[in-house]
């Protein structure tokens, strides 16, 4: 009899099946890679428009760094030239208060000529009806005085009545002269000293009005630069956004590439499974047809082992009833298997555990000070309308008042000029310290000033060169350029004295 053989084809599809897995998996998603190869392009091109963008910003940001530095030297220049123009404006202010009381002066003299010219033509009618007597009558000789004397004694009275008469007449006509002589020396003097000082006038004029075209010449250079500051501002701004929306841009084509990616990742793990989960289960399939073809030839194997023996207890048989002799019968068993299995199981549990917080709250408390100054009312009069100005900008003359802190300027006189209720280009830090030292106020120590005191410093070459309104507490009320009107401190510059205006 012949033996059954296992044919492999069964193993052979299986094994097909597992490679076939490593096919599957790369030829699932051909138009998500053409997707992804696009936004990789995206990407890309997006990223070079973002860096071009940021090289266009960093270049506007440089040029306007550099714009900003000439502001900053424009505005040192203005600073200076707006100190210039307000000496010259306070050189001003000197030469026409001078020039003023040389004009109060010639008025004086005026006056005091027209009185003495009333003088002098009561002197003169006096003179005239001398001489007319004198025509009239005839001079008297020292012949017709010692003729006519009735006496000695009246002789001596004629001389020295005429003698007196003789003088008289002399320092009458001298007098005459010399107030003549002398009122027209004063007269030119002041005439002289008057068109002098009207000369200085006009050449301080001039060095003001050059001054104050200057400062306009530089105002506009500054702001010619703050609006080529402005246009480069706009566009670093615009290249910053046009360089922030090509990010974007990239950065979405990334996120948009990185989830097809992730999909197709997705996909080829899917397929993957797929076609794994299809290799195991035609593996399997062929270990089930595997086994029962196994077992089929074992049961075929049994089987014809059984027909052998039945044969061959046939065949004694057949012998021993030919030889008469009682013959046992074999018989042959083949044990069979039986399956068993054992199961085992366990468990676990979980514990849960909690915890607590606490929160504590406290409080503080702060205490302060406040430290009041009583004064005269006009003081604190003064001292309010300084505060009312606060916030107003600097100027180089006098001061200009609209109402509001926001449209108004003051340069530093101007400041007190407008707390007394003058008006504006009255004063000059020279002139308020006269007056100060009229009054014989002046102190030389900050801790010597009370409250409404002026303070005077020594700068821009002049002795005192700016003043401000002490208001307690080492803190004064002034206008600066730059800064405009402000609380400062004291000593923020050298002080050189101060004291009461009021």
């Amino acid at each position: 009899m012949k033996k059954q053989r296992f044919t492999p084809s069964l193993g052979r599809v299986a094994l097909a099946c597992i490679l076939s897995t490593s096919l599957v998996a790369p030829m699932a998603t051909p138009a998500i890679a053409d997707t992804i190869d696009d936004l990789r392009k995206v990407e890309e091109d997006a990223r070079a428009a973002a860096s071009a963008a940021q090289q266009r910003a960093d270049s506007a940001r440089t040029q306007q760094s550099v714009l900003e530095g000439q502001v900053q030297e424009a505005q040192a220049r203005l600073t200076e030239l707006s100190q210039e123009a307000e000496v010259a404006e306070y050189d001003l202010i000197s030469i026409t208060n001078e020039l003023e009381a040389t004009k109060e002066h010639i008025g004086e003299l005026d006056v005091q000529i027209e009185q003495t010219r009333g003088d002098l033509d009561v002197s003169k009618s006096k003179l005239a009806k001398i001489v007319a007597d004198s025509y009239r009558n005839g001079r008297p000789t020292l012949l017709s005085v010692a003729l006519n004397a009735s006496s000695f004694e009246d002789l001596i009275s004629r001389i020295k009545y005429a003698n007196k008469v003789a003088e008289y007449e002399t320092a009458v006509i001298n007098k005459v002269k010399e107030l003549e002589a002398r009122l027209n020396q004063e007269h030119a003097e002041f005439e002289e000293q008057q068109a002098l000082q009207e000369e200085q006038q006009a050449v301080q004029e001039e060095r003001v009005a050059a001054a104050e075209q200057a400062v306009a010449a530089v105002e506009s250079y500054q702001a010619q630069l703050s609006a080529e500051i402005q246009q480069k501002i706009s566009e670093a701004d615009a290249a910053q956004r046009q360089a922030a929306e090509q990010s974007s841009r990239a950065d979405a084509a990334q996120a948009q590439r990185r989830a097809e990616e992730e999909a197709r990742r997705k996909a080829e793990e899917e397929a993957r499974r797929k076609a794994e989960e299809e290799a195991r289960r035609a593996a399997e399939e062929a270990a089930r047809q595997q086994a029962a073809e196994e077992a089929a030839r074992q049961q075929a194997a049994a089987e014809a082992a059984r027909q052998q023996a039945a044969e061959e207890a046939a065949r004694r048989q057949a012998a021993a009833t030919q030889t008469a002799e009682p013959v046992q019968p074999t018989t042959t068993e083949s044990p069979s298997p039986s399956p068993s299995s054992n199961d085992t199981s366990s468990e676990s549990g979980s514990s849960d555990n909690g915890d607590s917080s606490s929160s504590s709250d406290g409080g503080s408390s702060y205490s302060g000070s406040m430290r009041s100054a009583s004064s005269a009312s006009d003081v604190a009069s003064f001292v309010a309308n300084a505060y009312s100005i606060i916030g107003s900008g600097y100027s180089y003359s006098g001061y200009y008042w609209t109402g509001s802190p926001s449209s108004s300027v003051f340069t530093c006189s101007g400041v007190v000029d407008y707390a007394l209720g003058r008006g504006p280009r009255s004063s000059s830090p020279e002139s308020l310290q006269a007056e100060v030292a009229a009054g014989g106020g002046l102190v030389y120590s900050v801790s010597q000033l009370n409250y409404g005191d002026l303070v005077f410093y020594n700068c821009l070459g002049r002795y005192p060169g700016h003043v401000g309104i002490y208001i307690g507490n080492g803190n004064v009320i002034d206008s600066i350029p730059n800064g405009g009107v402000a609380i400062r401190d004291v000593n923020y510059m050298s002080v050189s004295c101060g004291g009461p205006i009021l």
